[in-house]
C-alpha cells in the first residue's frame, strides 16, 4: 500500500472505511452515510480502489473525533498533535483512536487538528518501549514471505537450527508476533535457499521499476523454455535467477518493443 497512490496522494494518507467503522464500533454503512452527508464522497476525500473504500485520514479523524475528542475554542498548552504522537510512538492510527474513544487517552479537536494530552503521549511512548521490538529484530512472518514458505515451516526450521524467537507486538496490529535477530534471520534464509548457479542473473531484482511484477518476466521466460530458479541473493533475501542468455532474450524483446531495459554489462 505504501507505494500506491490514491487520488494523486500517497495511500498512507488514507484509511479503509471498514477500519474507521471498526474503531468506532459501528457498521460501515453508518460511516458511508456520514461521509455522504458531509460532502466527502468524492476525490480526494473518498475513493474506491480494488473494491475497497478509502477516506482521507483527516476525514477519518473528523468522524472519529465525534466520539471522544470534543472541540475546544483555544489550543491547550503543551498538547501534542495526533500525527506527531503516531510518528513518535510507532503505534498506528487505529491504536490511538481505539484508546481515545474508550476514554483511555485524552484528546480534543482544535480547528482541524486532533491534540492529545502530553502525559498520555508520554505513557504511550513508555508502552511502546515495553511491547515493540528493539532495533535489530525481524518479523518471522515477513521473513517467511521473503523465503517463500509458510510461517509454520520457518518456525520448524528455526527450532531445528536452535534459533529462538521472542514475542513482541506487531508494528501494525500490535498483536503478539514472533521476531528473530537479524543475524539469525539471514541464517534461516541461507539454510533454505541454494546459492545461484554461477553466472546466472538475478532478474527479479533488475526488473524492479520496469514491470509490475517479476512474475511477468518469469512467466515470459518459462513460456519460451528458459529455466528460472529461486536462490539466495547477496543481500540475504530470495531472488529469481535465470541464465544470461535468457536475460539477453528478454532484453532484446524489450528493445524491439521500444521499452526501457538494463543491459547485462550493467549488471556486472
Amino acid at each position: 500500500m505504501s507505494r500506491e497512490r490514491i487520488c494523486g496522494r500517497s495511500a498512507g494518507n488514507y484509511l479503509p472505511v471498514r477500519d474507521v467503522a471498526e474503531i468506532a464500533g459501528v457498521h460501515p454503512r453508518a460511516v458511508h452515510e456520514w461521509i455522504r452527508n458531509h460532502g466527502y464522497r468524492k476525490c480526494p476525500h473518498f475513493q474506491i480502489r480494488r473494491g475497497t473504500a478509502y477516506v482521507l485520514t483527516s476525514v477519518a479523524d473528523e468522524y472519529l473525533a465525534g466520539g471522544g475528542a470534543p472541540r475546544v475554542p483555544e489550543r491547550p498548552k503543551g498538547w501534542v498533535p495526533l500525527e506527531i504522537a503516531i510518528e513518535q510512538s510507532g503505534f498506528n492510527r487505529t491504536w490511538w483512536w481505539s484508546r481515545i474513544r474508550r476514554g483511555e487517552i485524552r484528546a480534543v479537536r482544535w480547528r482541524r487538528a486532533v491534540l492529545v494530552h502530553p502525559r498520555d503521549v508520554e505513557a504511550e511512548l513508555e508502552e511502546a518501549k515495553r511491547i515493540l521490538p528493539p532495533p535489530g529484530w525481524v518479523l518471522l512472518s515477513e521473513l517467511s514471505q521473503k523465503a517463500g514458505i509458510t510461517l509454520t515451516t520457518l518456525k520448524q526450521r528455526a527450532m531445528r537450527m536452535g534459533i529462538r524467537w521472542r514475542i513482541y507486538a506487531h508494528p501494525r496490529t500490535h498483536s503478539d508476533a514472533a521476531y528473530v535477530r537479524e543475524s539469525d534471520a539471514r541464517r534461516l534464509l541461507e539454510a533454505g535457499l541454494p546459492p545461484p548457479p554461477p553466472g546466472w542473473v538475478p532478474y527479479s531484482r533488475l526488473v524492479r521499476g520496469l514491470v509490475s511484477s517479476p512474475s511477468v518476466v518469469s512467466d515470459w521466460l518459462r513460456k519460451r523454455g528458459y529455466p528460472v530458479v529461486r536462490a539466495l541473493h547477496p543481500d540475504g533475501n530470495a531472488a529469481g535467477y535465470c541464465p544470461p542468455e535468457a536475460w539477453e532474450a528478454w532484453l532484446e524483446m524489450r528493445r524491439r518493443t521500444g521499452k526501457q531495459a538494463i543491459g547485462l554489462a550493467e549488471v556486472a
